[in-house]
């Protein structure tokens, strides 16, 4: 797109950076009639919409390099790679059953990756590659053989003997027919064996312990349209979201979507494949119950999300991006999101004629007046583009004649006549009716673009999952986790999975200090208060910037740049204690607790000459100090001064507002600066980045902890290594003091630096100097944010973890507890599923109070 920008003329390029929304028909038809006129478009255009050319179509050859390979590596043991190389050949393998060549090559696939997982020891997945290929070609021996033994593996016999019965009867040679035989002889008298066998007695007492929250879900929402991220499209399921299981289903139509389930790529391109018992002869001669069972299998082949079975309207969100072209992986997400909303609109309209119970009519706001000129201009070129990729689809709704192409046409019937042919004047006429009729249509259809690409980038939300591992799922594969291992200090992360447009969800507004909290269960919005809210008083939700997260200056900046608007929430209308100290330095004075506004941010990157303006304006011109008792008293803590002076404290920069006294900005900075460096010199031994903040907004609508870093892989290479040096860990302790000593104790900069010192000291087993970093950097962030915040909880995961490993279980109980308490808040009775290492965490905690009543029943006898 970069070639399309650049050769925009300098007159179209003005138009467009100076118009509004009700000037698009005629920016868009000026840009279109340029480009119709210009190769470079139409190869463009080509190459992502010719499936010749598409990166994505599917090639049995590829699928056949890809078969060989997998079956090498099986045959060396290399099962691993097997998976991978038969995963990729499924992928590259044509689907169509109407091909006589391929038909044997899918199924087959899918029996060998199968005999790979059973080898791997992953059964269950074993068996959905059987069905798979089972339904593909009901008739293939070798599919219900496997899945005959990968049935007994697993202890169900009854399926077992169902297969291998199957497979006898469909077996053609004597010496196939034979071994099947004596498998399924072995497999009678184990089962024979197991049922003969004492069963132990069930404890029908236990049960999973139900979250009681005082949250209450207010909303619960389906997608209007969604479209994975492209750093997921290789681990997360490119219909519901959740991650890949080892025996992925791909698209059969493309080289690129993955599923999880036969049933979620059913639901993306529209296909429900089935076993057919009537083309199979072998059945004819099985009993009655075979046939059910059969037919049972092709059900459960077909089970999974429930999305699409409750809505009639559901439209196949993929199926309009198949057929091999590359369009849809190439242009950006939110773009391809475009396309899927544009087509969801275009089969709503079918299903609305006499159906009182059609989809409403989507509508969202947008901001194009005030963008960049550089977006408009993106946006345009997105919407004409789009709007031929989509035309393969199409081609009738989505109409498209370039005013050049319509003149061609109409001239072409006048057999070259003179200038004063009436024929000739008739045709003009004609030629610009109908280039008025085809403009009043083409420029409608790509201003509606332009505009839905606009309302996207402001309404969609990102999907948000956070990832932990479950420590007792590690166990199970490693063979137990020492404590060191047992420990997370950074290992629960947001994973952007996806973008999606959410009709009502979309028409929440913000709050810097929301009320209600937004989170994901696969695709799926839901919406829960996480304080009580008056009748009649808004629920309100974050964009992304909160407070505690930024100043009122980072807040407002953001909030403009990406919505186009300025905030007045509660959080923005009254002084907060965290804009005034999350940046700021400490008083000179030993005693005092006041804050010292500087000039800029710690890392030196932003000049903020202007940021006590901000503080000036809280307090005397638009921001009022606070009502709430607690708020003043936090705020007069730091400032007091800013109430003894009604009608605003006139302050130079360095001067404290507590007690007016002096601090050199110039000194200060240089020092914050030198200690900085030996921090990061020392991280940078380590080979482990020092944490960074993440941006304010980073994640839309969903804020979770921002103070939850990415984990440093290279840093815990080092730990299991022993390679890590506590001696440069204290020398880097002197530099923490000074930053304790130059910067205000609620800088949210400390709060980072002591985290990362937390894990530092975990790296090499000093458990306990960990847990005192990882409390300081809780503390500073219980005063910028509150007690109970959502971002507190995330990091008691970590102190929990590093409790449990110093062996402090009174200590691990109570974090266990809290934390508990803040997810139940913010997720209720879904944070189990939002956070799986809640479990394992909750279990221990389960361990840790009978180990506490153990140890006080003993003393007391």
């Amino acid at each position: 797109m970069e070639k399309l920008k650049s050769v925009v003329p300098s007159n179209i390029m003005r138009m467009i950076s100076e118009s509004t929304a009700d000037d698009l028909p005629s920016t868009c038809s000026s840009l279109l009639d340029f480009f119709l006129s210009l190769q470079l478009f139409h190869d463009v255009v080509r190459e992502l919409t010719d499936p010749e050319l598409g990166l994505c179509r599917k090639d049995a050859g590829a699928a056949l390099d890809f078969k060989k390979k997998g079956n090498e590596c099986f045959a060396s043991g290399d099962y691993a790679k097997a998976l991978s190389f038969y995963s990729q050949a499924l992928r590259s393998a044509p689907m169509d059953k109407g091909d006589e060549t391929d038909k044997n090559l899918v199924p087959t696939l899918y029996v060998n990756r199968a005999s790979t997982l059973h080898k791997m020891g992953l059964t269950v997945e074993s068996v959905r590659d059987c069905n798979r290929a089972v339904v593909r070609l009901p008739s293939y021996t070798k599919a219900w053989y496997r899945r005959g033994m990968a049935n007994a593996s697993m202890g169900n016999y009854e399926d077992a003997i169902q297969d291998l019965d199957i497979a006898m009867n469909m077996e053609l040679s004597s010496g196939g027919n034979s071994k099947i035989k004596e498998e399924l002889e072995i497999i009678k008298k184990q089962s024979r064996r197991v049922k003969n066998s004492p069963k132990k007695a069930s404890n029908m007492n236990c049960s999973s312990i139900v979250d009681v929250s005082q949250a209450s879900l207010i909303h619960f929402e389906e997608p209007y349209a969604v479209i994975i991220t492209k750093a997921c499209r290789k681990t997360h399921c490119h219909f519901c979201l959740n991650e890949l299981p080892a025996d992925t289903v791909p698209c059969s139509s493309c080289s690129m979507t993955l599923y999880c389930s036969q049933y979620c790529q059913e639901q993306a391109i529209g296909q429900k494949p089935g076993i057919d018992l009537n083309v199979i002869p072998a059945l004819g001669n099985v009993s009655t119950d075979l046939k059910r069972y059969v037919e049972r299998i092709s059900l459960e082949n077909n089970s999974g999300h429930p999305v699409a079975d409750s809505n009639p309207t559901w439209v196949a969100e993929h199926r309009h991006e198949c057929g091999g072209v590359h369009w849809p992986a190439v242009l950006p997400a939110e773009i391809v999101l475009a396309g899927r909303v544009l087509v969801k609109k275009i089969e709503a309209k079918k299903y609305s004629k006499g159906d009182v119970d059609s989809p409403k009519a989507l509508e969202l706001c947008h901001n194009y007046g005030c963008m960049t000129p550089e977006t408009k201009l993106e946006i345009h070129i997105y919407a004409i583009v789009l709007t031929y990729c989509l035309q393969l689809s199409y081609a009738d709704e989505v109409s498209l004649s370039g005013l050049s192409q319509v003149r061609y046409s109409y001239l072409g019937k006048c057999d070259e006549p003179s200038c004063n042919s009436k024929l000739y004047r008739n045709a003009l006429m004609n030629v610009r009716l109908d280039i008025y009729v085809h403009m009043e249509y083409k420029w409608c259809g790509v201003k509606k673009l332009a505009v839905l690409i606009s309302q996207i980038k402001v309404n969609s939300m990102a999907v948000v999952h956070m990832k932990s591992p479950d420590a007792c799922e590690q166990g199970k594969h490693s063979g137990g986790l020492s404590p060191m291992d047992n420990t997370l200090t950074n290992q629960i992360e947001q994973v952007r999975v996806g973008q999606a447009i959410y009709s009502t969800g979309s028409l929440f507004n913000h709050s810097c200090q929301p009320n209600v909290h937004a989170y994901f269960l696969s695709r799926s919005l839901l919406i829960r208060s996480t304080e009580f809210v008056e009748a009649g008083y808004p629920l309100e939700i974050s964009y992304g910037p909160q407070v505690g997260q930024g100043d009122l200056k980072d807040r407002q900046k953001v909030l403009e740049d990406q919505y186009s608007f300025r905030c007045q929430c509660s959080g923005c209308s009254e002084l907060n204690l965290s804009d005034i100290v999350i940046n700021a330095l400490a008083c000179v004075k030993p005693s005092c607790f006041g804050a010292v506004v500087d000039r800029s941010m710690v890392n030196g990157k932003r000049q903020g000459a202007n940021w006590i303006q901000d503080v000036s304006t809280i307090s005397c011109l638009e921001q009022p100090l606070p009502i709430d008792k607690q708020k003043r008293d936090d705020v007069s803590e730091v400032a007091h001064l800013l109430f003894e002076h009604k009608d605003g404290l006139e302050t130079d920069l360095g001067y404290c507002l507590n007690c007016r006294s002096y601090r050199d900005l110039e000194s200060s900075q240089k020092a914050i600066r030198q200690a900085e460096i030996n921090i990061k010199s020392t991280y940078y031994y380590l080979k482990a980045p020092l944490k960074k903040k993440a941006p304010l907004g980073e994640v839309d609508f969903t804020v979770l902890s921002y103070t939850v870093t990415e984990t440093c892989g290279p840093l815990q290479s080092r730990v299991t290594t022993g390679k890590l040096d506590r001696r440069i860990i204290s020398d880097a302790l002197g530099s923490l003091d000074i930053l304790r000593l130059t910067m205000h104790a609620y800088n949210k900069y400390i709060a980072q630096v002591e985290d990362s010192f937390a894990e530092a000291f975990c790296s090499i087993g000093d458990f306990q100097s960990s847990v005192q970093h990882c409390k300081a950097s809780i503390k500073i962030l219980e005063k910028l944010y509150n007690p109970n915040h959502i971002v507190i909880g995330n990091e008691l995961v970590k102190l929990a973890s590093l409790q449990q490993c110093l062996g402090d279980n009174t200590s691990a109980l109570d974090s266990i507890n809290r934390l508990d308490a803040i997810f139940s808040l913010y997720y209720g009775s879904h944070a189990a599923k939002v956070v799986p290492y809640l479990n394992s965490l909750k279990r221990e905690a389960s361990k840790l109070l009978q180990l506490g009543d153990t140890a006080s029943s003993s003393e007391s006898n």
